[in-house]
């Protein structure tokens, strides 16, 4: 059983039950892959029990485990320490590989995660979920970084708030309401286009509202990484686009041709035609019929003089026109929003 308390204040308490198919399985995954991560006793005493995961911070690559106070945050917190516990400086490996490794290429795992929350004098349970497909969470997380992307800079940049409640004395958690909900569609292999598209647009909105607070500030974010995680990760996940590749990369360039176009119109200043530009993302995000979206796309191409690919044309339609346009809008705003930044976060997100 592993645990961890979100704060101090113990007025929450994650809870995460390890299991398999029986209990020889159960204990020698417990022994050899689980047990290594666990604090040892007077490192737990000297933490005041806060939590008995993971054995220690130092060079985690998604950082302090205090960082993550939600349940599906430590529960992924807890799978990807453990999987680069035994992918330590190992060269890639296949997916049969990797089970193998971890000790479960021929043994069922799966985790029972819950939470309870204070109420009045005792806790509450009122969070609860059966994660069967733990395979499935570390062949993704072994794949996603085959393609290159950098979860734990994908991690870091999901944590976002209104910059007017940044003052509010429950920021800590607000800050990580969406990465909560976030990866408990990951840990699910459920599509986040939605969830990255309205983020994107948050985060543009919330830039504008700084843009003349130079004491105020969003947090840093890693935009090209962020829209690199959606991109490989939805072609895993999401059997639509992962029979149409071509036509993400088409949309894709659309919408980083949209962004420049809007930064770059008239030789103005660019941070002013990205404030004046707002009302052409709107417009774009609704449009919720097909015809709309090409009409949106059409005044956009007149706009700002857009060569459009005739493929896309050519192969948008009722059913696709969607995940196209979220498409299409994310990546015009990791254009917009990357030059909304500020310098010093614009030179980190460019590094990549």
């Amino acid at each position: 059983c592993f645990y961890q308390y979100p704060n101090k204040l113990r007025d929450a308490l994650n809870v995460y039950l390890v299991y398999s198919d029986n209990l020889t399985n159960l204990h020698d995954i417990l022994r050899t892959k689980f047990g290594p991560l666990t604090r040892p006793a007077d490192v737990l005493r000297q933490q005041e029990y806060v939590a008995n995961f993971p054995q220690s911070d130092e060079n985690n690559p998604l950082g302090r485990s205090g960082d993550f106070i939600g349940r599906n945050e430590n529960l992924f917190y807890l799978l990807f320490t453990l999987y680069n516990s035994v992918m330590d400086k190992r060269p890639l490996a296949d997916n049969r590989e990797l089970m193998q490794l971890l000790g479960i290429a021929d043994r069922t795992l799966g985790i029972v995660s819950m939470r309870a929350e204070s109420f009045a004098a005792t806790m509450r349970p009122n969070q609860f979920e059966n994660l069967h497909h733990v395979k499935f969470v570390f062949a993704l997380i072994h794949k996603l970084g085959q393609r290159g992307v950098s979860i734990p800079y994908v991690w870091q940049s999901l944590k976002i708030i209104k910059p007017s409640l940044q003052s509010n004395r429950d920021r800590y958690r607000m800050e990580r309401q969406f990465r909560e909900k976030f990866v408990g569609k990951v840990l699910n292999g459920q599509s986040i286009l939605t969830d990255m598209e309205s983020f994107f647009n948050d985060c543009y909105g919330y830039l504008l509202d700084v843009l003349n607070e130079p004491g105020k500030s969003i947090g840093f974010k890693r935009y090209n990484d962020l829209i690199n995680f959606t991109t490989q990760y939805e072609l895993i996940v999401n059997q639509n686009i992962m029979q149409n590749e071509e036509l993400q990369k088409i949309a894709l360039g659309l919408g980083a041709r949209i962004g420049q176009g809007i930064l770059s119109y008239n030789q103005n200043d660019r941070k002013t035609n990205a404030r004046q530009g707002r009302k052409y993302i709107v417009a774009l995000r609704k449009a919720n019929q097909y015809v709309d979206f090409l009409e949106q796309i059409s005044r956009l191409q007149s706009r700002f003089s857009l060569g459009i690919d005739r493929d896309l044309l050519e192969n948008v339609n009722d059913e696709n026109y969607g995940w196209i346009k979220q498409f299409v809008i994310i990546s015009a705003l990791n254009q917009i929003n990357a030059e909304l930044s500020p310098k010093s976060d614009k030179t980190k997100t460019n590094e990549n």
